[in-house]
């Protein structure tokens, strides 16, 4: 996956749907901090959105 280099391109990552209820933005610290290398990388790679989606909708 490419790095994110503008704000806008980290706000269109956030929307991406983890599931029918969650988004990969609700599991980052801020999209703009994200912009600035302070992601929380533990939940913004993508091989881990399954095991996301998996556990929110148990």
């Amino acid at each position: 996956m490419k790095k994110p280099a503008t704000v806008k391109a980290i706000e269109d990552l956030g929307r991406t749907r983890l599931s029918k209820s969650f988004f990969l933005r609700d599991f980052l610290y801020s999209d703009i901090a994200a912009t600035r290398g302070m992601a929380n990388h533990d939940v913004s790679h993508a091989h881990e959105w399954q095991d996301i989606e998996k556990v929110m909708n148990r």
